[in-house]
């Protein structure tokens, strides 16, 4: 009888181990089965993400933004720069670009102009200034490597208008720090249709490169002489350009090529002869012209 009892609590011992250590498996498998579909559920989900404005199509500089040029499209936020993206379309619509956009990038704030009604490359200019285009050679204009926003030099190489002092051609730095707003190259572009392919067109010549700049008033009216009389030559500034556009002369006065160029005339010779006239005791130096009658003072 002893050993019956003696066995029989072993067994229920061993059982009931069995069942507590069945019990904590199964706890273990369901919470581990939960963890899983947590995490399946999660991948299903969709990311939170924020709606953000970008470009259906290539938009070049001095471009007025209109409903079909751009899209909503929805990212995560680590994709979009924080305070720069626009977020509503009616933000950028009637916008002009200050910079050329590509297709399917993000319309940055600082890429746009502001929002003041003005349209076009007008909208780039700053109060006060105009805009005026000069075409280049490829290799005086630097075509390439000019860009919008860069700072250039002008330069002009004309004739005095003054032969007399037997000048020949001269080189002068006529306007500094001169901000740039637009390029052209001259290199016909390729039109693209929505899909992605090429647009069959006529073959087009390639024109002389054009830099658009921004001047004074009295800076378009002394660029605008020296295109009439010699070569424009454009130096890109190496140094951050961030005062406004210079002249290196001052004044308002009428132009001419000669000051352009910083040439004087020579003087020629004297229409008039001296001589020494005596009366009583006083001695005067007086002036004569060629046919010897006397010039007053």
């Amino acid at each position: 009888m002893i050993r019956t009892a003696g066995r029989s609590r072993g067994t229920y011992l061993f059982a009931g181990v069995s069942a507590a250590l069945a019990v904590i498996a199964a706890i273990t498998v369901v919470k581990a089965l939960e963890s899983a579909q947590s995490e399946v559920d999660a991948a299903r989900r969709a990311p939170e993400t924020v709606p953000v404005v970008v470009a259906t199509r290539d938009v070049d500089i001095g471009y007025t933004f209109t409903k079909d040029d751009v899209a909503i499209t929805h990212l995560v936020p680590e994709m979009v720069p924080e305070g720069l993206a626009f977020h509503a379309l009616k933000d950028v619509t009637n916008r002009t670009a200050r910079t050329q956009i590509l297709a399917n990038e993000i319309v940055r704030k600082e890429r746009v102009a502001m929002q003041d009604g003005r349209v076009g490359l007008n909208a780039l200019l700053l109060p006060g200034y105009r805009a005026m285009t000069v075409t280049v050679d490829q290799e005086s204009g630097m075509v390439g490597l000019i860009q919008p926003e860069n700072f250039v030099d002008v330069i002009v190489t004309i004739r005095p208008d003054d032969q007399s002092g037997h000048t020949k051609w001269l080189t002068e730095t006529i306007l500094e720090n001169i901000r740039v707003i637009y390029v052209d190259t001259g290199v016909p572009k390729v039109e693209k249709s929505k899909d992605g392919k090429r647009i069959s067109q006529p073959t087009s010549a390639r024109r002389k490169p054009a830099i658009t700049l921004e001047l004074l008033p009295e800076q378009t009216e002394k660029l605008a002489l020296s295109v009439s009389k010699g070569d424009i030559h454009l130096v890109l500034r190496g140094e951050s350009a961030l005062a406004p556009t210079g002249d290196t002369t001052e004044g308002n006065s009428p132009l001419s090529t000669s000051d352009l160029i910083g040439y004087r005339k020579p003087r020629g010779r004297r229409s008039y002869q001296t001589a020494e006239v005596i009366q009583g005791g006083r001695t005067e130096t007086a002036r004569f012209d060629r046919s010897g009658n006397r010039i007053e003072r």
